[in-house]
């Protein structure tokens, strides 16, 4: 089952480990399709991260189903929208649900050197986020063991980002750099690098009560924000996820 590549294009999925065959290293997987699938969230574009087969950037899941998770209140539980999944928020605004919020322009390619997956998420957004373009990259570099991921937006006018990456490890800011580390305190720590000079770290602790996901994450996981530092219209943004 340990494929080295994986590509659904129907479904605009796609998975990149270092190797086949084993879990050693860097991992990523992203889901960029609609916000119309049967039981989806809204979060097209979104990726999740592994090293050495243990979390790094995680979907948190769906918390125990109750008659709000099938009414039109289901997009208010904090599960499901977008700004608890590892994709930005813009100008306050989040992804919307629906068949017709997706990701389009998908371009996929893969070697023994690199994995490489793009996609543009304008459309997953309503139009009072003002959202012009937003492609994203996913680069699995096999040689240097790691995973970039590029940020590349034209928005119509200057607001306030946020990056959210959902961790279930400890998270500790430094200057341009996370550190994230197991719960367990065992296995590699991961780090995140990111441009300080245009993002400034935020870390948040968020309690788990469903017991579902305390048996997946633990008692608590961390969102971390990368938010602009101001409003800004358009921007070039890379940050990379590699061992410590």
């Amino acid at each position: 089952a340990l494929q080295r590549d994986a590509y659904y294009p129907e479904l605009g999925l796609v998975t990149a480990r270092v190797k086949a065959g084993s879990v050693e290293g860097m991992y990523f997987g992203d889901l960029a399709a609609n916000n119309g699938r049967s039981h989806s969230h809204n979060d097209t574009g979104s990726y999740i991260i592994y090293l050495d087969g243990e979390p790094v950037a995680i979907d948190v899941g769906v918390p125990a189903y109750t008659r709000k998770t099938f009414s039109p209140e289901r997009y208010t539980i904090w599960a499901l929208q977008s700004a608890w999944h590892n994709l930005p928020t813009i100008g306050g605004v989040m992804q919307h649900d629906g068949a017709e919020f997706k990701a389009t322009d998908h371009e996929y390619s893969s070697n023994d050197d690199r994995a490489t997956y793009s996609f543009n998420i304008a459309q997953a957004y309503p139009k009072d986020a003002g959202v012009e373009r937003w492609v994203r990259t996913v680069t699995l570099d096999r040689k240097l063991n790691r995973v970039v991921v590029e940020e590349n937006f034209r928005l119509e006018k200057s607001v306030d980002v946020s990056l959210s990456i959902m961790t279930p490890r400890k998270a500790a800011a430094g200057a341009g750099v996370l550190t994230l580390t197991l719960a367990s305190g065992e296995g590699r720590a991961a780090l995140v690098r990111y441009d300080a000079a245009a993002l400034a770290a935020h870390i948040e602790t968020i309690k788990l009560d469903d017991n579902g996901l305390r048996d997946s994450w633990g008692p608590e996981i961390c969102r971390i924000l990368l938010n602009s530092k101001g409003p800004v219209a358009s921007g070039k943004w890379t940050y990379t996820f590699a061992p410590a």
